[in-house]
């Protein structure tokens, strides 16, 4: 850069070149760079494109040791199915409660009146159905001993004495319904509670692999951005190291001849022909609408030719001297 000055105190002289000095400084350390800085920006860019390949493959392996097809679908599938399980372990509670209190209650009967006490669906037991046929039976061959022996007679005893016996084995039966009914709720119920655990477990380790499939995306993310940053710095300064190159070569082809140049508006005899139509144009067109607008006559003829009427005379009109 060459500047050319003229000033008659040298100091202010010395203090203008120090000023262009740093303003070139300021450009140059803006504009122009470092040759290697290039390269470095350059190998940057090369390392967070293989660093986000590297993140790449590494969430598609991730991907693929769940055996995944639709993760989110899964998860929420689960949810679902866990609530249908909470709602038959809350029934099973409730029948193994109901049972628990039937067989409480059975504890507390005499033999005698556990025939009395029925629960649900025993009667489609054929055990059941039997014993039941068989003390129906004794009852009939009791009353029948009734009538013909005395209550303290020999067949009476041993007909109280079979009836026991079928009243005992009766509700044994009922026991073993009952506790059999208990045990088998109860092992239902720790089925259910293992397959909750179970969905409960795989329900996490989804909700676990979306975090961390997040995680990594979001660094994926993040070093792409690097990267793209990178790639922009890279071709900004190749394109200014090509512009620096060309510069180093720039010189003016012709300087700028202002004065010898003509304006191409405003074209002044262009606008006065204008002028000059566009004010006819305008005053011919305020004498028609005015014609147009009179209602009066001035002449006798208009008279005759307007109204059809004949004109006897006229006065002609003579302003006050």
């Amino acid at each position: 850069i060459e500047v050319t000055l003229r000033h008659h105190d040298p100091d202010q002289l010395r203090s203008i070149l120090k000023k262009y000095a740093s303003a070139y400084m300021n450009f140059r350390e803006t504009i122009w760079f470092n040759r290697n800085a290039v390269q470095l920006i350059e190998n940057q860019k090369n390392i967070y494109f293989e660093s986000w390949q590297k993140r790449q493959h590494k969430l598609i392996d991730f991907k693929n040791s769940l055996n995944l097809i639709d993760p989110v679908q899964e998860r929420i599938n689960l949810q679902d199915k866990l609530i249908n399980l909470d709602i038959k372990i809350i029934d099973i509670n409730k029948s193994l409660t109901e049972f628990k209190e039937q067989l409480d209650y059975l504890k507390k009967l005499p033999a005698s009146q556990a025939i009395t006490f029925l629960p649900e669906k025993t009667d489609m037991d054929n055990m059941f159905r039997e014993i039941k046929i068989r003390i129906g039976l004794a009852k009939i061959e009791h009353s029948k001993l009734l009538q013909n022996f005395q209550n303290g007679a020999y067949e009476i005893k041993k007909s109280n004495y079979l009836l026991n016996i079928l009243y005992k084995e009766y509700k044994t039966l009922l026991k073993s319904y009952l506790l059999k009914k208990i045990s088998a709720n109860e092992i239902q119920l720790q089925s259910l509670k293992k397959i909750i655990k179970d969905n409960k477990s795989r329900f996490f380790e989804l909700k676990r692999y979306e975090q961390h499939a997040a995680a990594l995306e979001e660094d994926i993310d993040s070093v792409w951005k690097q990267y793209i940053t990178h790639r922009n710095k890279t071709h900004e300064m190749k394109m200014q190291n090509d512009l620096r190159k060309v510069t180093a070569n720039v010189k003016i082809v012709s300087p700028p001849f202002a004065n010898q140049m003509k304006p191409f508006w405003p074209n002044i005899p262009v606008v006065v022909s204008l002028s000059v139509l566009l004010s006819f144009m305008a005053i011919s067109f305020i004498v028609v609408i005015m014609h147009i607008q009179v209602d009066s006559f001035y002449l006798p003829e208009e008279v005759s030719k307007e109204l059809e009427l004949p004109v006897l005379e006229s006065f002609p009109f003579v302003k006050k001297v």
